[in-house]
């Protein structure tokens, strides 16, 4: 390749292991959610708001204290941040961008700021 340098130039078993290293952190609904929502850049308070959870309900999903997601309460997070449902529930699907991330949660705050 002309012109390429190093940090250009990956094999397959290069992207492999990536995508390997990118479920094994990212295993669960808590570190799924936490990834999006630090894309995001926003608070686990914060997304409580955007996505009308009671305050702390973010904060349990991350951590594992609370292990049960109600379809109810995922879809209000996929809104929220603008994930598949499928990625964030099953770890399946493409992993959300940062643009789109953010894109999303600038709709939620503007929703609710015109519902308030």
């Amino acid at each position: 390749m002309v012109g390429a340098t190093s940090h250009d130039l990956t094999t397959d078993a290069d992207t492999a292991t990536l995508v390997v290293m990118s479920r094994k952190a990212l295993s669960n609904v808590g570190e799924r959610l936490r990834h999006a929502r630090q894309l995001a850049g926003i608070s686990a308070r914060r997304l409580d708001g955007l996505a009308g959870t009671t305050p702390g309900h973010v904060s349990l999903l991350e951590s594992g204290t609370r292990l049960n997601l109600e379809t109810r309460t995922a879809a209000k997070f996929t809104c929220a941040l603008g994930i598949s449902l499928d990625w964030l529930v099953n770890g399946e699907g493409e992993a959300p961008s940062a643009v789109d991330v953010a894109k999303a949660v600038e709709r939620a705050g503007r929703k609710l700021a015109k519902a308030s």
